[in-house]
């Protein structure tokens, strides 16, 4: 699992180094005339398949923050079933989006559409992106739930205001 996070990580930086690519070629060539045809699309595409592919790479390597202010200050036996709840719905909720974006990629895939432009891009290549995008962060999000259900903590991001709190918290403590 942890190496499919990691190609995701990848996939996702090689769509942004793509988008920049190809607006870096739009704006240095458009001055002497030359346009990159669909470049808009292309990089609309490049965007959705960074973001998706980002989200899962951030939520595994817990940098993905959550705003937790209420669950912080549940008793600990409750925030335990809460998150495994959490987790699993989440998981649920991307299961449902991926079995229906990835109906909407086959159906791109058996018509045969292509998307508008100068380039004809075959839709099924950029609409693939959304099924295996919530695919694997679904399956991140069971692998979590499945370490809360046998009692293991999951780590997420904090804010900077979190962060600064908590170190002036420990400085108060120790004296400094």
């Amino acid at each position: 699992m942890d190496r499919l996070i990691r190609w995701a990580g990848a996939l996702s930086v090689l769509c942004l180094c793509g988008m920049v690519l190809i607006l870096a070629a739009t704006l240095a060539l458009r001055p002497v005339g030359i346009l990159v045809p669909s470049s808009e699309i292309i990089v609309t595409f490049l965007m959705v398949g960074m973001a998706l592919f980002g989200f899962v790479y951030a939520y595994a390597e817990g940098v993905h923050v959550r705003v937790d202010a209420l669950y912080q200050r549940m008793p600990a036996s409750v925030r335990r079933g809460v998150g495994i709840l959490n987790h699993v719905g989440g998981a649920l909720l991307c299961a449902a989006l991926t079995f229906h974006a990835g109906a909407l990629a086959w159906m791109a895939f058996r018509f045969n559409d292509l998307s508008d432009g100068l380039v004809a891009i075959p839709m099924w290549i950029p609409l693939s992106t959304i099924p295996l995008g919530f695919g694997l962060l679904g399956l991140a999000l069971l692998r979590d739930g499945w370490r809360l259900v046998r009692g293991r903590e999951v780590r997420f991001g904090v804010s900077e205001m979190d962060g600064a709190v908590a170190m002036a918290s420990s400085a108060r403590e120790d004296g400094s």
